[in-house]
């Protein structure tokens, strides 16, 4: 089975464009994150936490989903207490380094905790999302 999409019902788009009923087996939190990209997270997280104070990290996308192939990269969305310019381009700086390292592009989505909590932010369907979905590390 290929997964194009999985939503918050628990469906998914097959590769036809029809709508299916997740198998219960994948709709665990976590059940595809591998060891070597919840590593590869935990490390950027560690290393971001010597720069910024991080509210909140999580793993999102493709990667959570179970439906990487070797070509994704590795979505993190990443809360920090205050954000500005300098930080944003360490946080950025950061997550080419761990990925150059690993031979992975890391992406991060980033957010202050202000922004998601005090701006109509906090009801962005990606947000949202990754609440529910989205895998801590």
């Amino acid at each position: 089975m290929t997964c194009l999409y999985a939503n918050l019902h628990h469906r998914y788009i097959d590769p036809r464009g029809q709508g299916k009923d997740l198998p219960t087996k994948l709709r665990k939190k976590g059940a595809f994150m591998d060891k070597q990209h919840s590593d590869i997270a935990k490390q950027f997280k560690k290393q971001l936490s010597g720069v910024v104070q991080v509210v909140e990290c999580k793993i999102f996308g493709s990667q959570a989903r179970g439906d990487a192939d070797e070509y994704s990269d590795l979505d993190v969305f990443v809360e920090v207490e205050t954000l500005s310019k300098e930080i944003k381009a360490q946080i950025l700086d950061i997550a080419w380094a761990v990925g150059f390292e690993n031979s992975l592009v890391v992406s991060p989505l980033i957010f202050s905790r202000d922004e998601l909590e005090n701006t109509a932010l906090r009801s962005s369907p990606i947000v949202k999302v990754i609440a529910q979905e989205g895998i801590t590390v």
